[in-house]
């Protein structure tokens, strides 16, 4: 008799603690599911694209700062001129200094302030670029208060630059 509810009792406290596990799980995917959504939906407004563009832009929105991005530029290849469309949104409180780094870290463009409800479309290139796809390049959104140029939030999005 004394074996028998010896066994009953260590299997409910088996049963106790796989349900504690399971819960923990749950718990972990849930969180996990959470951090995804929130991701995805600072992502989903998007914009018109640039005839030159083979990318769609999107909005990532801070809490005060919204910023035009996109996954990757074309370009053409073999010359400094290009065309290229950023405009800093009305609504923000700050300019923009935008500035495009190939994968080496070599800065091929840097604009001047960009202040809000001002966009830029005609740019020239540090460097020409020869043909190919270039990946792991980045954007880099440098953020500054339009009342007294101080630092703000600054944002970076890694892109393909198709230089063709």
């Amino acid at each position: 008799m004394k074996g028998c509810e010896l066994i009953k009792k260590q299997n409910r406290s088996k049963l106790f603690l796989l349900l504690v596990l399971a819960i923990i799980l749950l718990l972990i995917l849930i969180a996990a599911f959470k951090s995804c959504s929130v991701h995805t939906e600072a992502t989903t407004e998007t914009t018109t694209s640039n005839s030159e563009l083979d990318f769609q832009p999107a909005y990532h929105k801070d809490k005060t700062i919204s910023i035009p991005s996109v996954s990757g530029i074309v370009f053409k290849a073999h010359s400094i001129n290009q065309k290229f469309e950023f405009e800093n949104p009305a609504a923000n409180n700050c300019y923009i200094v935008l500035e495009i780094v190939l994968s080496d870290n070599t800065v091929i463009f840097e604009s001047d302030k960009i202040y809000p409800d001002e966009s830029i479309t005609d740019i020239q290139l540090n460097q020409e670029l020869k043909e190919g796809l270039y990946r792991n390049c980045k954007i880099k959104y440098n953020c500054f208060s339009v009342d007294d140029n101080k630092r703000l939030n600054s944002a970076e999005s890694l892109i393909e630059i198709n230089s063709k």
